[in-house]
Formats: C-alpha cells, structure tokens, sequence
C-alpha cells in the first residue's frame, strides 16, 4: 500500500474480508482480500467494488466483470475509469497464486482533499481543505470586483441553473429568486443612519476599538500566523472557531524528516532514498538552512569495504554548534550513555535533532535524524534536500506591515445596520412564517444585541 501523504504499509492476516480503499463524497472503492496459495498469510485482491459518483463497477475472481475491460489478454487485463477528478487504474494479472487486482487511485488535491477513511486516506490531512485559509500578503492587493460585475455574474449562474424547467414561467420565477438569494450574499448597507430606530439608536455596541480587543482576545494564540489570520477574518465578518486555523496550520508547520543511518543509507524530506558509497576521508554538507547547518565526515568501513560511514558530525543550530568527534566524543552531554551506545537530542529554532553514535566492529559510526518543518526548510540544499521543492511548499511568511494595527473595524453604526440586515435575513424565511410579526421583531432585536461585540 502507497497512501496519498506517501506512506507505504503491507496487509497482512486478513482473509475473506472486504477492506475499503478509499471514501469520498464521489468515490468509493473497496477489496476483497484472501490468503495466497505460495505465499502464506500474505493477502491479495481478489475482487474489486468501484461506485464513481451514481455507477458501479464490479470486478470478479477470474478477471470477469460488468464492464469491458480496455486491455484484454491471457495474462493481463485493464481497465481505466475516469469522473469526478478521478482517476482509477485497475489492473488483473494471472499468476499461480490464482489471480490478482492492482489499483492505481489519482486525483486532483481538491478531490483526494475530500478523503474520509479508507486505507489510502491514512495519516492524509485534510483539515487544510477546510472553511478558513490564513492568509499571507499585502492587505492593499485585495480587491473586490464591481457592483455591475457581480451582478451580471449572478445573471449568468442563475440562467445556468434555471435551465432545467421547461415551462417559461417558471424558468423566470426561478431565475429571479436565485438572483435575490445572492444579492443576500453580499450585505449591502445603503444609508448609514441609525435614526428612526429608537431602540437601535439606544443599544451600546462595541467600539471599534473594543470590538478589536474582544477579537484579539478570542483569537490569543502563540502562533502569529493564526492570531492575525482568525483577528482579520473577523474584522471581515467570517467567525470561525480558532481551532481550525490551528488545524490549518498544522499542515503549513508538520515535520518532515531526514535520515542519515548505517552506511550511510539516506532518506530525504523528499522522501528519497539513496545510500552513500565511494565517499572517503571527506567531510559531506547534511543539510543547509535558515539557521541550520549540518556536515558529517565520512570514512570507509573495515568490512563493508567501500561503503562509507559517519565518524564525526557537525551541527549549528540557531547559532550554537555541538562536534562529535570519534570513539563517541562531544563537546556536549549525552542524553543517554552506555558502552556501546550513545544518544543526545537538540530542540532549537524549529528544528529537532537526534544524534546517536554505535559501537560496533566497523570502528563506530554515527546516525542522524533531522526533523524540520516547511517554514524552517527556506533556501534548503545539501543530502536532505534531494527531491524536495520547497516552492511548492506553503511557505508563510509575515511581513512587516502585517500587523495587528493594519486591521480596522467599521464603525459602529455600519455594524449596527450589517447586525440588523444578517438577523431580518435569518428570520424572514420559510422555517419562521408561522410567527407573527411581533414575534419575529422580537428575535431579530435579542439576535442584534447578541451580536454587539462583533
């Protein structure tokens, strides 16, 4: 198994049993798995249940199937099936442990991004497809499109969706309803006076100030990036909670991992794998970061002949270096410390490093693991960095005009008339018709006073 965040697992012990795949809003896919004939407790499958948004597709033990296959042959079958942003490679191949199923699942991050459970979905987060983004940029790039725009945008959605009646009338009752439920999208405040409204006129309201100060102490987060993001899309008028930034943002600043281990074998951020060979009496840059620098000394072994192996490392994290030197040597303390191994972990400046030397027959080496996140990893080159693109990585930087004090709030009579327009829209529908009008003016004033700190 190859999941959609890069993990690979086996399947084992599980025989005449339905496993599923994957399942999202538009696919679903699942497997029936047993026990091969050569291979012992090994589990292969056997049959295979595709639904693509309303079809279904079923392949059989055998090869057979509901559908035709696009490649057909003694040994090999194949079929492709495409829809929704999917795209489900499924292949049969004869063999003597009776026959078997393949299955390739592509999709955009948009589809795979609606992943719910299933085997592929393991470890993939996506919390980052939620309601809230953060936001990162200049505040003055921001544009809204014009009134009249927008207006014939509506136009042209709505016919578009209205196209489905056949009768005329209806197509046009249609249409106008669908342009008046989106012109509710957009509050508009016409005239900015409170006067006429007793009541309104004397409700307290927030300042701009207060209301700013109330945001700021809802959104109180030791991560910069979800403290400005969740205090701006409130001065806006969007109320999420602040747990789902922190959810959005774990997936800017998870950890990715390199390894330098045994001989040395590699394992990049990328998630490359390569083993270093020919490599003698030179010293090899690691990883070269943002306040980071790591380089090890590489010699060959006694046994293992041209393989090489980590004698000494050096690291400068966040300004301060740590040498370890051969035969377990340090100019720092040892985590941990016995005759044969030794182990010592370094948490600086975004980083996280485990250094761990082995005595062994070879003359000793050492093991390093780095973890770092996608932010720390800016400008990234050296062995770790091998099949990692760090353009493409949600880089999120703060500028120095992004600040708290670039944020404003509107004043407190719009906010009175946008509070008012949000609660008539809320209550003058279907589910409150049977109320009277007293009843609903009622609603609609505790509805405003609810919402006078926002």
């Amino acid at each position: 198994m190859k999941t959609f965040s890069k993990r690979y697992f086996n399947v084992y012990n599980v025989h005449n049993r339905w496993r599923t795949l994957v399942s999202s809003k538009n696919l679903y896919i699942r497997t029936f798995l047993t026990y091969s004939r050569r291979w012992g407790r090994r589990s292969l499958n056997r049959r295979v249940y595709v639904r693509l948004g309303r079809k279904t597709y079923r392949f059989n033990s055998g090869g057979s199937t509901n559908c035709h296959w696009k490649r057909s042959s003694r040994r090999l079958k194949q079929r492709v099936l495409k829809g929704y942003g999917y795209a489900i490679d499924i292949i049969w191949r004869s063999s003597p442990q009776g026959g078997y199923y393949s299955l390739t699942v592509t999709g955009s991050k948009a589809t795979i991004g609606r992943c719910r459970s299933g085997y592929c979905c393991n470890s993939y987060k996506t919390t980052y497809r939620g309601k809230g983004k953060l936001k990162f940029g200049l505040l003055s790039r921001v544009n809204f499109k014009s009134r009249c725009f927008r207006k014939q945008l509506s136009v042209k959605k709505c016919t578009a969706y209205t196209r489905r009646y056949r009768n005329w009338r209806q197509r046009y009752n249609a249409l106008v309803r669908c342009v008046k439920n989106r012109a509710k999208q957009g509050i508009k405040v016409t005239k900015l006076s409170c006067r006429g409204r007793n009541w309104l006129a004397r409700l307290k309201f927030y300042t701009s100030a207060q209301a700013k100060a109330y945001a700021v102490k809802q959104c109180r987060h030791r991560n910069k990036f979800i403290l400005y993001s969740c205090v701006y899309d409130r001065s806006v008028g969007i109320y999420h909670n602040r747990r789902e930034y922190a959810r959005l943002a774990s997936y800017h600043f998870s950890g990715k991992r390199c390894i330098s281990a045994g001989d040395p074998h590699m394992l990049t951020f990328g998630n490359r794998r390569f083993n270093v060979y020919n490599v003698h009496n030179k010293w090899k840059t690691l990883l070269s970061s943002k306040g980071f620098y790591a380089k090890t000394y590489m010699s060959y072994s006694r046994r293992w002949g041209r393989r090489s192996l980590n004698r000494r490392v050096y690291l400068r994290v966040s300004g301060k270096t740590y040498t370890f030197g051969p035969n377990g040597r340090s100019n720092t303390r040892w985590n941990r410390s016995n005759r044969n191994n030794k182990s010592k972990t370094i948490k600086r400046g975004g980083y996280r490093v485990i250094v761990s030397w082995n005595r062994s027959p070879q003359g000793g080496y050492y093991n390093v693991n780095v973890w770092a996140n996608h932010v720390s990893l800016t400008k990234c080159s050296g062995s770790c960095c091998v099949g990692y693109k760090t353009a493409k990585k949600g880089k999120a930087n703060l500028r120095k005009n992004m600040t708290l004090r670039s944020i404003k709030w509107k004043s407190v009579c719009v906010r009175k008339m946008v509070s008012l327009t949000k609660c008539r829209a809320t209550y003058y529908n279907r589910r409150y018709r049977r109320f009277s009008n007293r009843t609903k003016a009622r609603l609609i004033r505790n509805c405003v006073v609810r919402r006078k700190h926002l």
